[in-house]
């Protein structure tokens, strides 16, 4: 596996391995990354000091930046750094319990938090930006939601599924089988891998071309939470139903209001 190091003032505190071919094709090896286990009472004997409560990059709000990025995978936040942003990563999602009494006093003190998960049909790396961004305006962060834009390979990968198999979003690769139990075992396979296809992230988004001058863009064009559930409101329903659906987008704005914060 390539060994990515978490760093901390110095000091490598964790580690996470990436699967390469050359990775040996066991049930042990099975994911795609494997993180250090950690300590615990069924692992006394790993050291204490091993226990993943470093964010990937998460030294650079040392600097204190004027914005900093929250990203989703490590080659994502690797593909970052390079381009010359502050980025951290929970290598993960989201960030965990454990993290938020640690990070948060350290977002207040920037100006922007830009969000930017993966963009799959499965939607989960935006469900974890807006628990992100939900648990971060709460406590007076200003946060938004970069989206990275599907690239050719993404847009015919999506295409495919719409106009063969009749998908279209938010499709995990578990409601993908249920949705699909009645195909061949090819056919199956084959939309498993558009499913896979379909999803663009940060390191894709530099790896078919973009610059940092095509990202800087995408922060620049980045919304609220509260302006990315409306941009999402279907335009072809009652004014009733748009006003339900509206409803809870307007409580959870309660949450981002200065006063409140105050």
């Amino acid at each position: 596996r390539i060994i990515f190091p978490y760093w901390s003032r110095g000091s490598v505190t964790f580690m996470i391995g990436r699967k390469t071919t050359w990775t040996s094709n066991n049930k042990y090896e099975q994911g795609k990354y494997k993180k250090l286990l950690i300590h615990s009472e069924e692992r006394s004997h790993i050291a204490k000091c091993i226990n993943n409560s470093v964010l990937f990059n998460e030294d650079v709000l040392l600097s204190r930046p004027d914005y900093v990025i929250i990203t989703e995978g490590v080659t994502d936040c690797l593909a970052l750094m390079q381009a010359g942003f502050p980025v951290i990563s929970p290598v993960t999602v989201r960030l965990r319990k454990d993290d938020w009494t640690r990070i948060i006093p350290k977002l207040q003190q920037v100006k922007t938090v830009y969000i930017c998960q993966d963009n799959e049909m499965s939607q989960a790396g935006l469900k974890g930006a807006l628990q992100t961004a939900g648990i971060l305006g709460r406590n007076g962060v200003n946060v938004k939601l970069t989206i990275l834009p599907p690239g050719k390979k993404q847009k015919e990968a999506r295409l495919e599924l719409k106009e063969r198999f009749q998908l279209t979003s938010c499709v995990t690769p578990k409601e993908l089988k249920e949705k699909l139990a009645d195909c061949k075992i090819e056919a199956i396979k084959h939309a498993e891998k558009l499913l896979e296809a379909v999803k663009i992230d940060v390191n894709d988004f530099f790896r078919i071309g973009n610059t940092r001058k095509e990202f800087a863009e995408l922060l620049a064009a980045s919304v609220t939470p509260l302006e990315f559930g409306i941009n999402s409101l279907p335009r072809d329903v009652s004014g009733e139903e748009l006003n339900n659906r509206l409803k809870p987008l307007l409580e959870e704005v309660a949450h981002y209001s200065p006063l409140e914060q105050d």
